[in-house]
């Protein structure tokens, strides 16, 4: 009986404090005003790429292209990490040795709507069935900003070039020229992205993938 009378007692103490709680006293005094909640949107977002994103970019595409300019950072950096490290002794090392707006926008570059749709983030490296060398360059924001940044004389100096068109052309070039192997966009790239898939996306296995036979 004892369980059942301190139960009783206890719901009687709650009722009694419900009635007299100062919630229940607010929400009768409250029942005569409609509730209304009332937010301020501000267009001021503040978004601070370390690159400098044009005007005609809205907010979304601004967040968008600041993440992929990191990552284009952060591949790059990785690359030059990984030739510090190894040096010579990489087998990845070995075998990898725009737009104008106005009168001149040799410092701009473009960035059209489909890209938004299509480059993938550095997170998915090796999935979706990519390979190095089967897969375009540009499949990724990374290597794609890495090639237009690799355009843009500020950052460039006018020193990168095309001197290849594919992986299998990048590969023959640090084998007969490797003096412009190091220079090549295109073997920038595959040598990055490459190196990345193997350090980082898949350790130790990478995505290279299988070069065709000629």
């Amino acid at each position: 009986m004892l369980p059942k009378i301190f139960a009783a007692a206890v719901l009687a103490h709650g009722l009694g404090a419900a009635v007299a709680s100062p919630i229940a006293g607010r929400a009768d005094a409250s029942s005569d005003t409609a509730f209304t909640h009332n937010v301020t949107y501000s267009a001021a977002v503040d978004v601070n790429p370390a690159f400098p994103i044009h005007e005609s970019c809205n907010v979304t595409l601004q967040r968008q292209l600041t993440r992929a300019l990191d990552e284009t950072v952060t591949l790059a950096a990785h690359a030059k990490e990984h030739i510090l490290r190894w040096g010579g002794e990489s087998p990845l090392c070995k075998s990898w040795a725009g737009h104008w707006r106005g009168s001149n926008a040799t410092q701009e570059t473009v960035i059209c709507d489909l890209s938004f749709a299509k480059r993938r983030w550095l997170d998915a490296t090796c999935g979706l069935r990519y390979t190095v060398v089967g897969s375009p360059l540009n499949t990724f924001w990374a290597t794609d900003l890495l090639h237009r940044l690799l355009h843009v004389p500020q950052i460039s100096e006018g020193a990168v070039e095309h001197f290849a068109e594919d992986y299998a052309e990048v590969l023959e070039l640090a084998k007969t020229d490797p003096a412009k192997s190091a220079l090549d966009s295109d073997a920038i790239q595959y040598f990055a992205i490459d190196v990345y898939a193997y350090d980082i996306a898949a350790p130790g296995q990478g995505c290279t993938g299988e070069v065709e036979e000629a």
